[in-house]
């Protein structure tokens, strides 16, 4: 203790401080677990596993089971377009442009991806030794996505490519139109357009672009030309997330298959 004299003569007592004790830990014992109570939680994380494996597989088991009743209610809707071509007097060309307009005249709720697989299987039990049956074949192959052709018994050769692929973009630079051309065995070539809403062969190219402004409006399409593709990986990925209409679904993926195995090559930026 310290004493002083204040200001009014008291003396003034203070208190010295001292340090406190700093506790020191002990040293905790180990817990010894028992065989059984290792052995009791081994098995529960077995059970946890097994259970969790088991709720995948009744997923993935229902999604399959799903999948195929999703193709089997598309089987009615492909017949009919099968049977409409066979009984169309169409060829070539013609016949596949009937094709797709058939295709967007499926309800809506037939996804275009079971549709494809009924229409592959369909196609593929036609007659082989009927003309109008292998004319309806190669059609639907050379439609189809490179996936389901198989199923369709034929392997169709793939549409002639030319050059060059162009590609332009709006004018904020978010919405772009791809267009390449094809040529075909009984007509002159044809531009395949890829583009929001407009998807669908033109006549040329400059009638591509007019379809593509129409459909993004004036203000967004002001002062937009076409310029040859020389970015193939980002048009890769704009093809791949093609939103066509469901007529032109099938047929834009194909296409899109054929021009970027030509450009997937090094040194054209794929």
């Amino acid at each position: 203790m310290i004493a002083r004299v204040g200001d009014g003569g008291a003396p003034i007592r203070r208190i010295a401080a001292y340090p406190r004790a700093v506790p020191v830990s002990r040293k905790r014992k180990k817990v010894q677990r028992s065989a059984a109570a290792v052995k009791a939680d081994r098995r529960r994380e077995h059970v946890r596993r097994v259970r969790a494996a088991n709720e995948v597989r009744e997923m993935l088991a229902g999604w399959t089971a799903g999948d195929a009743r999703r193709t089997e209610e598309a089987r009615p809707h492909a017949g009919r377009v099968i049977g409409a071509l066979l009984a169309s007097p169409r060829t070539g060309i013609a016949l596949e442009d009937e094709l797709c307009a058939r295709l967007g005249e499926v309800p809506d709720e037939v996804a275009p991806r079971h549709l494809a697989e009924a229409l592959a299987d369909a196609a593929g039990v036609l007659p082989e030794d009927d003309a109008a049956a292998e004319r309806v074949r190669m059609v639907v192959a050379g439609v189809l996505p490179a996936r389901f052709r198989p199923r369709t018994g034929l392997d169709a050769p793939d549409p002639l490519l030319k050059e060059p692929a162009l590609w332009t973009r709006d004018r904020a630079g978010t919405r772009f139109a791809v267009c390449a051309p094809f040529g075909t065995p009984d007509g002159p070539v044809r531009w395949y357009l890829w583009g929001l809403g407009v998807s669908g062969y033109y006549a040329s190219p400059e009638e591509a672009l007019v379809a593509w402004q129409v459909g993004i409006g004036p203000a967004a399409a002001g002062g937009t030309v076409w310029h040859e593709v020389d970015d193939w990986p980002l048009v890769a990925g704009l093809l791949s997330a093609d939103t066509s209409g469901a007529a032109e679904f099938l047929r834009s993926r194909r296409l899109a298959e054929v021009l970027l195995s030509r450009h997937a090559a090094p040194g054209n930026g794929g």
